[in-house]
């Protein structure tokens, strides 16, 4: 029995021995690629072993528009897009709106103050006023607003609301003759 074994083991090392002299040798390890430093980039792996792809006439007529609108980008990037998002954001850290607030009101709670206006909404005639107001003046609840406008020799009328849902209205101008004229009449609430 011993015999069968033998044999049988040496039969199955012949038919390996062949089969294991047809393989093709294992493939050396790739040379090690020498050290790089920290700031020299990694080389991008052509992982599906196609290479670069050659340009094409679309990739070369693309740089025709590119060319001709980069003024237009380095303006709207540049000159508009970067300046006014450094001034909205030191705006928003410096509390700027609240400042302006600040300054163009007169007391803690904010009721009373003065603001500039300006318009160009009359035929292309702009003007430029101002417009105070002043909530619970002399009693809770009564408000008075003053609104003043002019443009060069040609002066826009004056209006004033007074009262708790403004009923009496005051509208007062200069006239180009330097004539003052003054009007009160009943007022429409809002």
């Amino acid at each position: 029995m011993r015999r069968r074994a033998a044999a049988a083991f040496a039969l199955v090392l012949m038919m390996a021995t062949p089969a294991m002299a047809q393989q093709p040798p294992a493939p050396a390890a790739a040379p090690t690629p020498p050290p790089r430093s920290a700031d020299e980039p990694r080389a991008l792996p052509d992982y599906d072993g196609r290479g670069k792809s050659p340009a094409t006439f679309g990739d070369v007529a693309l740089w025709v528009p590119r060319v001709l609108f980069s003024p237009l980008y380095f303006v709207s990037e540049y000159v508009i897009r970067r300046p006014l998002g450094w001034l909205i954001a030191t705006a928003e850290q410096k509390q700027w709106p609240s400042a302006i607030f600040d300054f163009f009101t007169f007391d803690k709670e904010r009721t009373t103050g003065l603001l500039p206006t300006a318009f160009v909404d009359f035929g292309f005639r702009p003007s430029v006023g101002l417009y105070f107001f002043a909530n619970d003046t002399f009693a809770k609840g009564n408000d008075l607003r003053l609104f003043a406008t002019t443009w060069g020799s040609e002066p826009s009328p004056s209006t004033a609301f007074a009262g708790p849902d403004r009923p009496v209205r005051l509208v007062g101008g200069v006239s180009a003759g330097g004539v003052l004229g003054v009007a009160v009449d009943q007022a429409e609430a809002p």
